[in-house]
């Protein structure tokens, strides 16, 4: 399945990096692998996160770290939405509880190779 991330979620990951940068030299690195690895699990087992409360929004746990990744299944476009990604200490948030958000094909049609371009020097490529 292919990957697409909402603008939320590209929001997230720049917070989270731009969290972790001044607070630890590997930090941004280590966490950056830890969550685009529990995403292209997702790629090979897309029915592996928890269904939520609401309907089609499922929820993994990266194993390290604890990173709270929300998404959603398109079986007809074979496609992985992911709509939020929160750090452990904002777990108490969920994708629902703010403003609805924009769902548009134009704007998560994004590489996931790409999607950390411009956050540090290493960038994963899966």
């Amino acid at each position: 399945m292919k990957i697409a991330y909402s603008p939320r979620a590209i929001r997230d990951l720049r917070n989270i990096s731009a969290y972790l940068k001044p607070r630890s030299l590997l930090g941004p690195n280590n966490v950056r692998v830890a969550i685009l690895t529990s995403i292209y699990q997702l790629s090979i087992f897309p029915e592996a996160g928890a269904p939520q409360n609401t309907q089609g929004v499922r929820k993994i746990i990266t194993r390290k770290y604890r990173y709270l990744i929300y998404y959603t299944i398109d079986h007809g476009a074979d496609e992985i939405l992911v709509i939020t990604i929160n750090m452990p200490r904002n777990s108490v948030s969920s994708p629902t509880n703010d403003a609805p958000m924009p769902i548009c094909k134009a704007e998560v049609s994004i590489n996931h190779r790409r999607i950390w371009e411009g956050m540090g020097e290493r960038v994963l490529r899966p």
